[in-house]
């Protein structure tokens, strides 16, 4: 007796047609109707199906993906057996099931697979003598062709966390299926030039050629939209290369049916055929948008000058963080090459430091000082620019491989978008780009693109190095408590800008030492960290840390923690931003735990410290409202400063002007302007009643 069952005798095409389930032929007016009534009605319920499982998580699209492959398998093996091919379907099928679920965990679990399905077949053909080498590649082809190919959708439903991954991934079936509908329309109306007669006669090259416009038009509104970090030339290729591949996937099942003589894979769906009709351009089309998408993503690359150095531009470099990236240059110099500097105002120090490093060009922001006599001492050959466009205009020159955005406050959102968008490297030193426009930048940052600078994220962004983000169980940021940390709200109703100045661990401009004093700088960070970290804001909790050694933490899943630890230096993280991925030597002396003595962990005041409390309430709003909290604490800070208000009635003031805004949701530069400037507005109304 044979161990396995006889081919099946050779069959009439007629015979193979209805034994895969082919449709009867239909004819007339109303016979055609009915067809496109019950095709199109087919068509919704599975597509509505498809994205409703996109929609509700990768569990619900891994399990989705997983009976589809199995069909996709069945399918197939039923047409093999057609050809004499007599696979071991059972083992086949289930790994076609398990390949879609093997992508919820890592690249590991697929490859596992992979190799158990391999040994699997190759025991099962030592111990079957009369089972053929033939029947063994069909055994192989089913599931790898179905299930490893299909669990691209699950990768790419995982590739992005929350609605934007489910919005991705139908992004890209969509291409899939616009490519094909195109193809079907322009080939119809205008097709006369066959592509490959023998295999697909209603295949034209005029159809091919619609079937790419069309998905190079869903790819350009992936693009728009920002569901991915996407660059217009590779939005534009991504789009013609995926729908090539998807007309070679359904190329290949005309093949397979062609071969063994079926005119569909099944009968399952109601005017389409199969579940293999429906996926053939998928299985190989959404493979490759997945491979695309991961290739792009780690496309960036940090330039560097012919010399090898990095060139670096420092926008704000005359502030705190200005004059420390400076230093960090001037430790580094066979490293580190300034190639643009820019000022609000400080024109006398910008001349002094292109003098110094020898600078090309340079921006003054504040047009009423564009003119200042000190600016002709510049350098021969240096080239000045006068405005905010000429600021963001530096981000852009061909000598720059790196911008640090030091500039303080929400003017720095425009020079980030510029940097990020000119594929420069980002050391952002700048958190109100983030409070402000994070909606919109994070989308077009590739990792390893955006290096944050405040110590903190910095001490954040070293501790997830070589850990699963997914693994986190949240983030502790850490805050020096300011110079009033143990006070009442009483006693902060006397205190003075020269209190408010005295922060107790580090030197800072004026502003954001005010910041710190009001809590307000740790409530912006939890947002920044919020957008850099791709997490909620009850994820990051907020630790006082006086010492300021500690500069955060972030605590996995097993109950371990990862803390950054070093001395109360900007240098050290502004020359992580340059450095990366590398370490040099340190910028500043080294910390010694010996003498340090004891560390301190003590929960923040929000009731005393209600910016702080403000910060988490615009935050968990989201939308506009981080933008109006940003505006009217500039300009509450800036009244403090200039002795127009008291030290409470800051977080008074910005508590106003938040609830006399109705929030909107983030959708351009341009709203969150026009944003910026009533809060402004609104904020000096406030100020003015103050007052009176």
């Amino acid at each position: 007796m044979s161990d396995r069952p006889k081919a099946s005798s050779p069959k009439t095409p007629a015979r193979k047609a209805a034994t895969a389930g082919a449709p009867a032929a239909k004819s007339g007016t109303g016979s055609w109707l009915a067809g496109f009534i019950t095709r199109a009605a087919a068509g919704i319920v599975y597509a509505v199906v498809f994205i409703l499982c996109l929609v509700l998580g990768i569990v619900p699209t891994a399990i989705f993906v997983s009976v589809m492959s199995g069909l996709c398998c069945y399918e197939f093996f039923r047409m093999t057996r057609l050809d004499g091919k007599m696979a071991n379907e059972r083992m086949g099928i289930a790994a076609a099931v398990l390949f879609p679920l093997s992508a919820l965990g890592d690249s590991m679990l697929l490859n596992a697979l992979l190799f158990a399905l391999m040994l699997a077949v190759g025991i099962w053909y030592v111990w079957s003598p009369r089972t053929r080498i033939s029947d063994v590649a069909v055994t192989l082809m089913g599931p790898i062709y179905t299930g490893f190919m299909l669990s691209a959708i699950v990768l790419l439903r995982d590739a992005v966390p929350g609605f934007a991954g489910a919005l991705l991934s139908v992004g890209v079936c969509a291409s899939l299926w616009v490519s094909d509908s195109f193809a079907y329309i322009v080939g119809s109306r205008i097709g006369k030039h066959k592509m490959v007669p023998k295999i697909s006669p209603k295949k034209s090259w005029e159809g091919f050629v619609g079937g790419i416009l069309g998905s190079v038009l869903i790819w350009l509104i992936l693009w728009a939209t920002h569901f991915y970090k996407l660059s217009l030339p590779y939005a534009l290729l991504c789009g013609v290369v995926v729908s090539i591949l998807g007309v070679i996937g359904d190329l290949i099942e005309s093949r397979i049916k062609r071969g063994v003589g079926v005119k569909d894979s099944g009968n399952l769906i109601p005017g389409h055929g199969g579940m293999l009709d429906r996926s053939d351009s998928l299985i190989f089309g959404c493979i490759t948008a997945q491979l695309m998408l991961m290739i792009g993503v780690m496309s960036f690359q940090t330039t560097y000058g012919p010399d090898g150095r990095l060139r670096v531009a420092i926008l704000g470099c005359t502030g705190s963080i200005g004059t420390q990236a400076l230093d960090v240059c001037r430790q580094h110099a066979d490293r580190l090459q300034v190639t643009a500097l820019s000022v609000n105002s400080s024109t006398s120090e910008l001349v002094a430091a292109a003098r110094e490093f020898s600078v090309p060009a340079v921006a003054v922001a504040d047009v009423a000082h564009g003119d200042d006599a000190v600016l002709q001492e510049l350098p021969e050959g240096t080239k000045l620019g006068v405005g905010a466009q000429a600021v963001c205009e530096l981000a852009r020159r061909d000598d720059v491989d790196c911008v640090l955005v030091a500039i303080v406050g929400a003017a720095g959102l425009e020079a980030s978008h510029a940097a990020l968008t000119s594929n420069k490297r980002l050391a952002l030193a700048n958190k109100e780009s983030l409070v402000v426009g994070g909606d919109l930048l994070m989308p077009l940052a590739q990792p390893g693109q955006l290096i944050p600078v405040d110590s903190e994220h910095s001490a954040i962004y070293q501790c997830y190095l070589g850990e699963n983000p997914r693994e986190a169980h949240c983030i502790w940021l850490t805050c020096s408590g300011g110079p009033f940390f143990g006070r009442t709200r009483d006693e902060l109703d006397r205190v003075t800008r020269a209190d408010a100045l005295a922060h107790p661990t580090w030197a800072m401009g004026a502003k954001i030492t005010i910041d710190s004093a009001t809590l307000m700088n740790k409530g912006l960070e939890r947002i920044e960290a919020m957008h850099l970290f791709n997490c909620d804001l009850d994820f990051i909790n907020v630790v006082v840390q006086r010492q300021s050694k500690i500069h955060s933490m972030v605590e996995f899943a097993d109950g371990s923690v990862m803390a950054h630890l070093g001395a109360s230096d900007m240098r050290i993280p502004i020359q992580f931003a340059f450095s990366y991925p590398e370490r040099w030597d340190p910028p500043a002396p080294r910390i010694d735990f010996r003498e340090l003595g004891q560390l301190t962990f003590d929960a923040a005041d929000m009731d005393t410290f209600r910016c702080l409390a403000l910060a988490e309430r615009a935050g968990k709003t989201g939308g506009t409202m981080p933008c109006v909290l940003n505006a009217a604490n500039e300009v509450a800070v800036d009244a403090f400063l200039h002795d127009g208000c008291s030290f409470t009635d800051i977080d008074r003031i910005v508590e106003s002007c938040m609830d006399s805004h109705d929030m909107q949701a983030v959708d351009s530069f341009e709203q969150l302007r026009d944003i910026d400037a009533w809060a402004r507005e609104k904020a000096a109304q406030v100020l003015a009643a103050t007052r009176s």
